[in-house]
């Protein structure tokens, strides 16, 4: 008699556990959070006007404003290795640029560079530009750009001249706040004199660069 007992008890204890997993396992579901998607909209890209603006803030994906947008503020730098007869060269350039008109920026930069000539020592090389440049958006994440740099330049054990750079290139939306910089530059520098009799001549070195950069936006 205690045997059918004992088996009674089993099977309810059994039925009940059955019945309050099924319970769980339909209600444990609804206990999860909601699936949510974090595909930031990108900000449009702002037409060509000469409205402008002070310094904003918010600039990138997920923000209000795009690149190219009056205000916005460009934080970064670049590198490049120039190549020329004879001649080779590696540059650092920090640089700082601010939008004040939709897709016109005004930047300077400050660029140091080794310069190692075939047949003689490293030189060093110090530049200090100014650029304006006028930017075009292809979509909202890529754009083409122009610039001219002028400014002076000082190369070591000669003085300081003039050095004048245009520039072309492309930027693209890297992360939420990003920009990489691929472009083309052509310097040309006034740092020697030389002595005729007819006078002093200047010389100007010219270099093309190939350069990369990143910039965060502001």
């Amino acid at each position: 008699m205690n045997i059918n007992i004992n088996y009674k008890m089993l099977g309810l204890i059994v039925g009940l556990g059955v019945a309050t997993s099924g319970v769980y396992a339909q209600q444990s579901p609804s206990r999860l959070p909601v699936p949510q998607s974090d595909n930031d909209p990108t900000p449009m890209a702002p037409k060509v006007s000469p409205e402008g603006q002070k310094v904003t803030s918010q600039a990138g994906i997920g923000g209000t404003q795009s690149y190219a947008r009056a205000g916005v503020l460009e934080l970064g730098g670049s590198g490049s290795l120039t190549f020329s007869t004879g001649r080779k060269e590696f540059s650092l350039s920090p640089s700082i640029g601010w939008f004040f008109m939709n897709n016109w920026q005004i930047s300077a930069m400050v660029s140091y560079s080794t310069t190692k000539v075939d047949g003689a020592d490293a030189v060093n090389t110090f530049r200090l530009l100014a650029e304006p440049s006028f930017h075009v958006p292809f979509s909202n994440t890529l754009f083409g750009f122009i610039g001219l740099g002028a400014g002076i330049a000082h190369l070591s054990g000669s003085d300081v001249g003039m050095a004048i750079a245009p520039r072309v290139g492309i930027k693209t939306t890297v992360g939420r706040s990003g920009m990489l910089t691929v472009d083309l530059r052509n310097t040309f520098a006034t740092n020697d004199l030389i002595e005729t009799p007819r006078g002093t001549l200047i010389t100007v070195d010219s270099a093309f660069s190939i350069g990369a950069g990143y910039t965060v936006l502001w």
